[in-house]
């Protein structure tokens, strides 16, 4: 777990009616949080059953070596693929929306972004399916067009999440044995449909400067009816801590 509340301080508020959250590294808390995030980014390039295997069956140097052909190697690639992992598990370990799958194990090319929705996960609340389409950006200096890229995104096929987002999410469930999620997600996408009730958007960045601004800009800015959840992570020293939480990885696994 990344335990966010033991490297950042949390500050919440509303905008518009909407839910957002703060959160900053506090003093020591870029050395904990690379410790803490360091230990579950492998896990989102590799189940840890399929790690295990490996181990078992070439021994640890070979493991090592194939979780780093699973990781990109360009910063813009690591920038990117961090900010969705810190969203994923943000989401997961804080939200009730707790069904989700590490989509960056099916990643087609290292070095390249996945298609569909950067998150879409769902829950389970008074036996009603609730549905969260999230968009993650991961940015040394945060500005308004990343903000205004993640809302176009977020507004497309009527502000629900993709078909091609569903389908591979229910497909991955499937195959986890998790078949109650998927077949619910299944009869929303191809029977019942996903009523907005049902559905919350959110944002998610990850920053070296303060996103705050931004994102209550962009929440009293909308004017449609979903729910919106806003998310700004600031890591003052954003660059560094994706350097050192990749150079941690590679170092524990080849220690």
């Amino acid at each position: 777990m990344t335990r966010f509340d033991d490297w950042c301080e949390e500050t919440e508020g509303t905008a518009n009616g909407h839910d957002f959250t703060m959160l900053v590294t506090i003093d020591g808390g870029h050395e904990i949080g690379v410790d803490l995030v360091s230990k579950i980014v492998p896990t989102h390039y590799v189940s840890n059953e399929k790690y295990a295997r490996m181990l078992k069956m070439l021994g640890k140097p070979s493991a090592a070596k194939y979780l780093q052909t699973k990781m990109p190697l360009k910063k813009r690639g690591r920038s990117g693929d961090l900010g969705e992992i810190l969203a994923i598990t943000y989401v997961k370990e804080n939200t009730i929306w707790d069904q989700m799958v590490e989509k960056l194990r099916w990643s087609d090319h290292r070095e390249m972004p996945m298609r569909g929705d950067d998150l879409l996960a769902v829950g389970i609340v008074d036996g009603e399916i609730q549905f969260l389409k999230g968009e993650a950006k991961s940015r040394a200096k945060l500005a308004t067009k990343p903000i205004t890229d993640a809302r176009e995104s977020l507004e497309k096929d009527e502000g629900r999440p993709t078909p091609h987002a569903l389908s591979f999410l229910s497909d991955r469930l499937a195959e986890e044995g998790r078949h109650d999620i998927s077949d619910r997600i299944n009869s929303a996408q191809f029977r019942d449909g996903i009523a907005l009730k049902n559905l919350t958007q959110m944002i998610f960045t990850f920053s070296g400067n303060n996103p705050k601004a931004f994102l209550v800009k962009d929440l009293n800015s909308y004017s449609g009816d979903v729910d919106q959840f806003s998310i700004g992570l600031r890591v003052p020293e954003h660059q560094k801590f994706i350097h050192d939480v990749y150079s941690k990885v590679i170092d524990d696994g080849d220690a």
